[in-house]
């Protein structure tokens, strides 16, 4: 779904920003360029790739909630067949869980960086 999502936006996007281009280039007047459809245009392709910011940072956030639910699972789980030592080296002191989090916390300023260079 948020694979579908992603690409619906970009043709979206990607198809106003072509018309905007050839109507750049079509027109010689600057002032007929610029005029108020346009800017109107521009503006709501700004709002609408601001939301799709927030959009990706809430499923991130749902994919952190997610993989610590599941870890904190798998640790209870654990705690019924094993002590906490022993629980503490399988799971190597949360390596694993923390290199996820890491991972989310750079996609997510990837997006964020990504939004402000578009």
């Amino acid at each position: 779904f948020y694979n579908n999502f992603q690409k619906t936006i970009f043709v979206f996007i990607s198809f106003y920003l072509s018309i905007f281009v050839i109507r750049t280039y079509a027109k010689i007047d600057v002032e007929d360029v610029f005029n108020k459809q346009l800017t109107y245009m521009a503006l709501g392709l700004l709002g609408l790739s601001f939301v799709f910011m927030i959009f990706s940072n809430w499923i991130l956030n749902l994919e952190k909630k997610r993989i610590k639910a599941k870890y904190d699972d798998v640790k209870e789980r654990a705690s019924d067949v094993l002590v906490s030592q022993d629980i503490e080296m399988l799971l190597n002191g949360d390596k694993e869980y923390k290199s996820e989090i890491k991972f989310l916390n750079k996609r997510r300023c990837l997006y964020i960086i990504l939004w402000i260079i578009g």
